[in-house]
């Protein structure tokens, strides 16, 4: 009998660790036909960020080697769309920004300077060499996330922006 995946988020893990897993991805192919943007809008516990994993690991770039082993046996591995493994992916999480509101511009933008310092990091072999360092000299998110939609623009690459938890 397959495990309940509660609280669990990371595809692969899922997938590979032989979690309980509806699948969802022949969805992917409405969203890419729909095209604009994308809100899930469920309440608690209803599969979010599972979809926005299953979305980040089907896209991202990164995980291109690992797509037969977490895609293999779903919808989507089976007829994989041109756009998959085709992005670099900025994955935004807000639970952890500190809703005070004497607090909360000042969480939010930390929040974001340390996403975008992780993107550049993990992008490290793609990106220019200096884009952690341009990252780290920014005090500003909205100047940092500027400065790394241009990284991007000049590389010739397109990135996939996931937020989940805003």
């Amino acid at each position: 009998m397959k495990k309940i995946p509660y609280g669990r988020t990371d595809l692969e893990t899922i997938i590979c660790e032989g979690y309980y897993y509806v699948d969802k991805t022949r969805f992917i192919r409405n969203l890419e036909e729909e095209g604009g943007y994308v809100i899930f809008l469920r309440p608690r516990r209803y599969g979010k960020s599972i979809t926005i994993a299953m979305l980040q690991y089907y896209y991202d770039l990164r995980f291109a080697d690992r797509f037969d082993k977490i895609f293999h046996d779903l919808d989507i591995g089976k007829n994989p769309t041109e756009k998959r493994s085709s992005y670099l992916v900025l994955s935004l999480n807000f639970s952890a920004v500190d809703p005070d509101k004497d607090r909360v511009e000042e969480s939010f933008n930390t929040n974001l300077l340390f996403a975008f310092k992780s993107f550049a990091y993990a992008y490290r072999n793609i990106l220019p060499e200096d884009a952690e360092a341009k990252m780290e000299a920014h005090t500003k998110s909205n100047d940092a996330f500027k400065a790394l939609c241009d990284m991007v623009t000049k590389i010739g690459r397109k990135m996939y922006v996931m937020i989940d938890e805003y």
